[in-house]
């Protein structure tokens, strides 16, 4: 545990909060908002009970989040973090995020890092429309690849790896392969359950959906 205030004499000074693989059970992130210089926090491999996202909310600085494999109990949302470039938050157990989870706001954010969860579904309005950025979602429990989600980010440039998830290949993702929807096609990389590399579909199969 990290009591309150153990980190009292660094609040202005610290730029990287890093405390990787600790046994940490609890962390004081109501504190963050002192750490007036911070830009990189990393907590990964630590089992801590539960995270509020909502406790890094308007922390201007910060550009680095890691919170690789520590818990699945993470509440609230990554909003309002607008010199953010990288979340991450791999290995969690994931499988429900709502709408807003990683709607940063910032508009250099280059990567969300979303591997090895068991995500279903993903909400439209869960990501930032940033050119460039890339959502990172292999190896989780995705079966589709959502119009209503996933269109308006792919024609803001927005890169989609979907590899190792249970993709169903159906008429679900006639809307990727439609005439002058190729651009959109090459911001994505995912193989369906099938086998089938998601470039090597024909689009002629998909004329009657």
């Amino acid at each position: 545990v990290i009591e309150k205030g153990a980190f009292i004499s660094s609040y202005e000074t610290a730029k990287n909060v890093t405390l990787v693989n600790n046994n940490i059970h609890s962390f004081p992130m109501e504190e963050l908002f002192s750490f007036t210089n911070i830009t990189r926090l990393d907590l990964s491999l630590n089992p801590l009970d539960a995270i509020d996202a909502n406790q890094f909310q308007n922390l201007e600085t910060l550009e680095y989040i890691f919170l690789y494999n520590v818990t699945s109990n993470i509440s609230g949302t990554f909003q309002n973090l607008p010199n953010l470039k990288e979340l991450h938050l791999e290995v969690n157990n994931l499988n429900h995020i709502p709408s807003g989870f990683c709607k940063t706001g910032s508009p250099t954010i280059e990567l969300v890092g979303l591997m090895s969860n068991d995500i279903t579904n993903i909400l439209p309005d869960t990501f930032d429309a940033v050119n460039g950025l890339g959502i990172f979602l292999e190896d989780n429990s995705l079966s589709s690849i959502e119009e209503a989600t996933w269109r308006p980010l792919l024609e803001a440039g927005v890169f989609l790896g979907a590899y190792f998830n249970p993709l169903d290949c159906g008429c679900e993702i006639a809307w990727m392969l439609q005439e002058g929807s190729q651009d959109m096609l090459n911001h994505v990389t995912a193989i369906c359950s099938d086998g089938q590399n998601i470039h090597s579909l024909d689009p002629s199969n998909y004329e009657e959906c």
